[in-house]
């Protein structure tokens, strides 16, 4: 590892699903849309009404063409920094360093909230869509990141019930559209909004270096 083995800010592994382990995410849409709350509430303003996620959701969905707010792009200080993720049916995976003293509870509050309330509305339904609250665990240092974002990237082939290989785990989760893996070993899909690069700096570690770890990590992983 390099000199910086620490994190002078909070780093967490957050973790959510659905009530009484309910699907979450239906369709393209649904992910997308999840998607688009983790990326636009890193930012203080105000991007969550129906209508003006879906007309972005929709294009991006027609021509793979992302489009960060007006109103991100004239302030783009961050709450949190939204540093990797996975969505499966029922569940949520991030990994998130916090800016702002209490950046947590008002980011998921804002992701959550904004979220059942969108599925209550597409799907005619009333009461809760997660379950409880959601569950926060504090990463300390460098090589718990990686091997938190590690786990967290894995979670595609986990559920998919293959033979273990690290190989296999690696084409597997490498192309699953709804993880920000796809993002780091091809090209960013959510530009400004996803910038994983400049934590590597600030860490002190290449993307070749951060990828080089990760797969010794998924290797070192015993198979479920």
């Amino acid at each position: 590892m390099r000199k910086v083995q620490t994190f002078e800010n909070d780093v967490v592994h957050i973790y959510t699903r659905g009530v009484r382990k309910m699907r979450l995410f239906h369709d393209k849409d649904d992910y997308f849309r999840m998607i688009f709350y983790l990326l636009f509430f890193q930012y203080p303003c105000n991007t969550h009404k129906i209508n003006y996620i879906s007309s972005r959701v929709k294009l991006f969905l027609e021509n793979g063409n992302f489009v960060a707010p007006q109103s991100i792009k004239k302030d783009n200080s961050k709450v949190v920094e939204l540093l990797s993720f996975c969505l499966m049916k029922n569940h949520v995976h991030i990994s998130s360093k916090q800016y702002v003293e209490g950046g947590f509870a008002v980011y998921m509050r804002r992701v959550q909230g904004a979220y059942a309330h969108y599925y209550n509305h597409k799907y005619n339904m009333q009461g809760h869509v997660f379950e409880n609250t959601y569950k926060l665990r504090k990463i300390d240092c460098i090589s718990s990141f990686i091997r938190n974002t590690a786990y967290i990237h894995r979670n595609p082939y986990i559920y998919s019930h293959q033979p273990y290989s690290t190989t296999l785990v690696m084409k597997d989760i490498s192309n699953y559209p709804f993880s920000s893996l796809i993002d780091l070993l091809k090209d960013n899909r959510w530009g400004i909004c996803f910038d994983f690069d400049k934590f590597l700096t600030e860490v002190e570690l290449t993307k070749e270096e951060y990828m080089a770890y990760l797969k010794i990590y998924l290797h070192n992983i015993s198979s479920p």
